[in-house]
């Protein structure tokens, strides 16, 4: 399928032997031993619990891909915060697909969210998940299945199956990012059998979060008038402490924007 040799050629847009630190750990779960890439900032003083954001790559990438395109370390350094970069089993996340993977990867974070706790004293309370595209759509799995653990949640050109979005309840206020291009190519904006239209998936979690319909739109400065795309931001005000916002990048492909992934325009805009 068409979707499917697009997502194939993802690993192949990196230049993976980039030199690049890194910290790789490994825990076993259910008999499987998973691993993940941690990035703690050489000053950030551990004797205070410290939020941690999960960063999870797209289908048939990894974690040592998504840190080089993504570009997290520097923001982890900047904000004071623990950035993790999970690796998939057969370099996918279980997202209800027929293909990618069937592994438990809901244990996986859990187990993940026990161990950095129990060795790095990080904030229970302010645990995050972002991702692109399979990993987009798996940090929706989270914020439908580990609400109690998860706080909130940001997708890149990232969706959820119609199926899963119906069923999903996370029985509080969930505050999500949504930032999608309409020209996307694999993970469509209209929607396609892999995910849901984008629109209907935000308005769907407006509606979870009860927010104020319709929201509030403004345009992103379109600082870069050659990278063929502009973008808005719509911001839906759900109370206090949840608010769902969404980037709508028109003319933008399946892309991080300001990174390195490149099916189709990328905004240079913002930086995801």
């Amino acid at each position: 399928m068409k979707f499917i040799k697009l997502f194939i050629l993802l690993p192949l847009l990196v230049f993976t032997q980039l030199a690049l630190s890194q910290t790789s750990s490994t825990i076993n779960v259910n008999g499987v031993n998973r691993n993940y890439i941690i990035h703690i900032p050489s000053n950030l003083d551990l004797s205070i619990p410290r939020p941690v954001v999960f960063n999870f790559h797209g289908f048939t990438s990894n974690g040592t891909q998504q840190r080089l395109n993504t570009g997290f370390d520097a923001v982890a350094t900047a904000n004071d915060f623990i950035v993790v970069y999970p690796n998939g089993v057969g370099n996918a996340w279980n997202v209800g697909w027929d293909f990618g993977s069937s592994a438990d990867d809901i244990g996986f974070v859990n187990a993940m969210i026990d161990t950095l706790h129990a060795r790095h004293n990080i904030d229970l309370g302010r645990v995050y998940s972002t991702g692109f595209s399979n990993g987009g759509f798996f940090s929706y799995e989270l914020a439908c299945n580990l609400p109690d653990r998860i706080t909130a949640i940001a997708s890149v050109a990232g969706s959820m199956l119609p199926e899963r979005l119906n069923q999903c309840d996370p029985g509080r206020p969930f505050p999500i990012m949504q930032i999608h291009g309409t020209s996307d190519l694999v993970v469509s904006y209209n929607g396609s059998g892999i995910g849901t239209g984008i629109e209907n998936l935000v308005n769907s979690w407006a509606e979870i979060n009860e927010c104020s319909m319709p929201g509030e739109t403004i345009d992103v400065e379109n600082i870069n008038t050659n990278d063929q795309t502009t973008s808005e931001r719509t911001d839906y005000q759900c109370g206090a402490e949840t608010n769902v916002a969404f980037y709508k990048i028109t003319g933008g492909g399946h892309t991080w924007p300001d990174g390195n992934f490149n099916i189709g325009a990328v905004s240079l805009d913002f930086n995801a």
